[in-house]
């Protein structure tokens, strides 16, 4: 599909004619029609500016507007091995069907599984309504506005989970950060993070590689267990962590937040760009799994915490001195 044709496939979708889509972008009345016809027909193409605001005025994703067209059944193969290349997909077939699969449990597909998710979830409801609706033609229009859309309602719901999350935690930075410590010691930074395992919250551990020589811890929860006000212990610890990432942020050190959506619910990452704690995901990752356990005896207790304790005290690192020497 052109872009003059997905035009006018979401001016159509919209209930807009040519002139009215041309006024609503500047046009004159004498010439609006005319100009969104020779768009719709690709004989002339909208400059980036202009299609930008083609999205705005319809209501739709610039993405949508995009210029991928396929025409053809090798386009189509085409596109499925960068996506075998990039994303790993892999491909299947059996005497019935022939299916195209990803993983849904390998981190770094983690954006694009969230996206696949999204759109399972309206498929299916999209079916289920159809089934119960006297009018499923009106069941796939709210599909096809949904998909001009995209991702734009997944992203608004981010961030009103972030916003959630600002507004419950911002008050109490402020509030504890009269009687806080900064965190100096990455034992100490890790001794919050397991506060956090402790009082429920299951953190995964990982890395991400920035570019050559940089890389970046990344934290990943739950958001349901991040935010429990009713929890006191949780409130606590994360509220405690929240004023370490401030403290490394004003040493200097950058990160990131980033969401992701599956059957289990909304997750945040908290990505550390500081390459030296790329080592300690393992660490983490195994206090989590400590935790997690089942009652332990107390001599493997003490054999655990003594094992950490050592870990913390041989490969400690003044994370201030760290930070200013890897951001001068």
């Amino acid at each position: 599909m052109t872009v003059g044709e997905k035009i006018r496939k979401y001016r159509l979708l919209c209930g807009k004619t040519q002139k009215e889509l041309g006024l609503d972008l500047g046009f004159t009345a004498r010439t609006a029609d005319v100009r969104v016809n020779q768009y719709e027909k690709d004989k002339m193409a909208p400059k980036a500016e202009i299609r930008n605001r083609i999205a705005e005025v319809l209501g739709v994703h610039p993405s949508a507007l995009s210029d991928v067209d396929i025409q053809s059944e090798i386009d189509v193969l085409r596109v499925l091995f960068l996506l075998e290349e990039q994303y790993h997909m892999k491909i299947e077939r059996t005497e019935d069907q022939t299916t195209l699969t990803f993983d849904n449990h390998d981190p770094s597909m983690d954006g694009l599984n969230s996206l696949l998710y999204a759109w399972h979830v309206q498929n299916k409801t999209l079916n289920a309504g159809q089934k119960k609706s006297t009018d499923p033609g009106a069941e796939e229009h709210k599909y096809d506005v949904w998909k001009s859309r995209f991702p734009m309602d997944l992203e608004q719901y981010w961030d009103e989970q972030h916003r959630k999350l600002e507004e419950y935690y911002q008050p109490l930075i402020k509030k504890a950060s009269k009687s806080y410590k900064k965190v100096t010691m990455l034992s100490e930074f890790l001794t919050h993070i397991r506060e956090m395992i402790r009082a429920g919250i299951h953190i995964k551990a990982g890395q991400q590689l920035i570019r050559l020589g940089n890389g970046a811890l990344t934290l990943t929860a739950l958001v349901s267990e991040v935010y429990v006000p009713e929890n006191q212990a949780v409130t606590a610890a994360v509220t405690h962590f929240l004023l370490d990432l401030k403290t490394l942020t004003d040493y200097g050190m950058n990160f990131d937040v980033n969401y992701y959506e599956n059957e289990q619910g909304t997750r945040i990452t908290v990505i550390l760009h500081l390459s030296p704690l790329m080592a300690f995901d393992s660490t983490i990752n195994s206090m989590q799994e400590y935790e997690s356990g089942n009652p332990h005896g107390n001599y493997e207790a003490e054999i655990f915490e003594k094992n950490l304790a050592a870990e913390l005290s041989r490969y400690d690192i003044d994370l201030k001195d760290e930070i200013e020497h890897a951001c001068p």
